[in-house]
């Protein structure tokens, strides 16, 4: 097993009030020459690039700018797999650590690290249609607003998430929660192959004939290799039901009560989430957001209003091609990088005690000046057609998932992250009686994998033990 070296232990120790928990460096007795990194970047159809050269400060960003201290070794950027296989073997004969990238969007900075080497995947960006556009293939590095820009010109989609960078990948290793849950199920759930290379450097095409490794990349969190093409069952795009409904903060106990009544027995082609703001100001909103099917947009957000039984501030109800649904509910096309603290929260129910807990939650301020947000998503649904172990992912026979969000100003400082810790620390014990555990693509630091995973986590553990012993790949969450 590889151990994180003593240089990086103290540096992380400095850091930590500002990045949180990342990568546990390899110890590099003898890190590469400049010059066998400039014969693996001859080895290459793509490039590498090392500290000093113009291009590596842009390229080892993340989404959250606190992440930019870190200092990989390199930053290699494959355009092809077998660039990828050429450069996890050159990381073995080195005994690198190796961890993987596409949208960077990794709450803990677990994409990038210290004394690692950063598999850079955004030049795999192909998306084509196969089996008479039945499957989307798609290159590791795609984000979500491309893929669903490129598909919906023939027609198709895939289950996704809403924020438009996020890279596709990686939220189909984690789970992937979104509009669709309700009548498709997870993103992973949708992943019927891959083309991934191990972390011996062989390369492998996964499919039903490899029954483990598919298991573990439907939300086991990129645990055992890296993908470098990701094959996914599609569905037609078509007009979507779309509503938001804003509530005033007074009937934020109400609108929690309403939304857990109304989406266990919502229709396959309704999800809704709920979801409460806090300003830096100290104003709360309270929001019911949903899609329907196409013309039950007008029934759907009548119900709600009845259920909540406060006559909302704003109704907002209409019709929407499939890509003016993905760009409202990503609000844009991108999203520009900032800092925010997350955290999440599974509940078996959402009980009186539990929303007013979630309110209680929301009624302190972070202090970090930057306002918080909660969002109840949906589970259940076509999430409950799979078992809870027929994937790592074992949340499903769930009411809903909390996510957590603090706002970080820019030039956030130690006692800013520390202040929005100690808030969603507090916002998980309001709610600690319903709560069994976390969504691991809202990891947080310092949390136990038996979170995310709950009874899959040997079965992962036994995987991660067979294809990669010496614990070379860094991914969402240490086993």
């Amino acid at each position: 097993m590889i151990e994180p070296a003593r240089r990086h232990v103290l540096t992380a120790a400095v850091l930590t009030p500002f990045v949180g928990a990342y990568a546990a460096a390899p110890a590099v007795a003898s890190p590469p020459a400049v010059a066998q990194w400039r014969r693996l970047d001859t080895a290459m159809a793509g490039d590498v690039l090392l500290p000093g050269d113009t291009a590596y400060a842009g390229a080892k960003q993340l989404f959250a700018p606190r992440y930019d201290v870190l200092r990989p070794l390199a930053v290699v950027r494959p355009a092809t797999t077998a660039d990828v296989a050429t450069a996890v073997k050159f990381a073995r004969a080195h005994d690198l650590r190796v961890t993987a990238r596409a949208g960077g969007h990794s709450y803990t900075g677990r994409s990038s690290g210290n004394a690692l080497m950063v598999l850079d995947l955004r030049k795999l960006t192909g998306i084509q249609l196969a089996g008479a556009g039945a499957t989307a293939v798609l290159g590791a590095g795609t984000t979500l607003y491309n893929v669903h820009a490129k598909l919906v010109t023939s027609g198709r989609t895939i289950t996704t998430g809403t924020c438009p960078t996020v890279g596709t990948t990686g939220l189909a290793l984690g789970g992937g929660l979104g509009p669709d849950d309700h009548r498709h199920g997870l993103t992973a759930d949708s992943v019927t192959g891959a083309t991934m290379v191990l972390m011996d450097g062989r390369t492998v095409t996964v499919s039903n004939s490899q029954p483990d490794l598919l298991w573990a990349l439907r939300g086991g969190g990129g645990q055992l290799g890296i993908v470098t093409q990701l094959r996914m069952a599609t569905h037609a795009a078509s007009s979507r039901g779309y509503l938001d409904l804003a509530f005033p903060g007074s009937a934020a106990q109400a609108v929690i009560a309403a939304w857990a009544a109304y989406q266990p027995a919502a229709s396959a082609g309704t999800w809704v989430r709920a979801q409460i703001t806090r300003s830096a100001a100290g104003g709360v909103r309270c929001q019911l957001l949903g899609v329907t099917d196409a013309g039950m947009q007008n029934r759907v957000a009548q119900d709600l209003i009845d259920a909540v039984g406060v006559t909302p501030l704003s109704r907002t109800v209409k019709q929407l091609t499939h890509l003016q649904l993905v760009t409202t509910l990503g609000n844009g096309t991108t999203t520009p990088r900032r800092d925010n603290d997350h955290g999440s929260d599974v509940l078996t129910d959402v009980s009186s005690t539990t929303a007013a807990g979630i309110v209680a939650a929301m009624g302190s301020s972070p202090g970090t000046g930057g306002g918080c947000v909660v969002q109840l998503s949906p589970l259940g649904g076509g999430i409950a057609a799979r078992t809870p172990t027929g994937t790592p992912f074992p949340y499903r026979r769930h009411i809903g998932a909390v996510q957590w969000v603090t706002g970080l100003p820019t030039g956030a400082t130690a006692a800013d992250f520390a202040a929005a810790r100690a808030w969603i620390d507090a916002a998980h014990a309001q709610v600690s009686a319903a709560s069994v555990g976390g969504y691991v693509n809202y990891v947080e630091p310092g949390q136990p994998a038996a979170r995310y995973f709950g009874a899959n986590l040997n079965r992962l553990r036994s995987l991660k033990t067979t294809y990669d012993p010496e614990g070379r790949l860094l991914a969402a969450v240490d086993l």
